[in-house]
């Protein structure tokens, strides 16, 4: 639909912003593998939301264990696969990874799981606009990104393509 186009112009025109923004960070191909796995794992979770009511008796409990049997693997394979490098996070920036995963991630994962199976899909996805929106506060707050205005405009792009869904027909 075309308003579907408009919302997704705006957001890609916000993620653009936010990458001109970060222009001391590059692209390099020895992170491909990484943006290959993102992808797939972006685009398998909106297939899965797409084909919702084919799972919608499958427990919120099931999908819990699903993410953490993930993270699980994940871990392993990082640390069997040549997991050669360490980061060292100092607290401010644990708490922010804490804060990240449980509000606004952890939450949207569950809220739109169950969102899929018992809401309207329609207000399920304008509030999906919301959750870039509190990342980029949740790293302003924790001082791990200047507010500026790349930012700002990339917030207001992110809340336009969320109104934009409902303003066009």
């Amino acid at each position: 639909e075309r308003k579907h186009i408009i919302a997704a112009i705006f957001n890609v025109s916000a993620v653009i912003l936010v990458a001109i923004n970060k222009k001391s960070e590059s692209f390099e191909l020895e992170h491909l593998w990484g943006y290959l796995l993102a992808f797939i794992a972006a685009n398998s979770y909106a297939l899965y939301s797409v084909g919702k009511k084919r799972y919608s008796n499958i427990s919120i409990d099931y999908i819990m264990y699903s993410a953490l049997l993930s993270s699980l693997i994940a871990f392993v394979a990082y640390f069997l696969l040549g997991g050669n490098f360490t980061v060292d996070f100092s607290t401010k920036q644990l708490y922010l990874i804490l804060a990240l995963s449980f509000f606004p991630m952890g939450y949207a994962f569950l809220a739109w799981n169950y969102g899929l199976k018992y809401g309207d899909i329609r207000i399920l996805g304008l509030f999906s606009y919301i959750a870039p929106v509190l990342s980029i506060i949740w790293l302003i707050i924790f001082g791990l990104e200047q507010f500026n205005y790349y930012i700002l405009t990339a917030i207001i792009l992110i809340i336009s393509g969320a109104l934009s869904l409902k303003i066009f027909k």
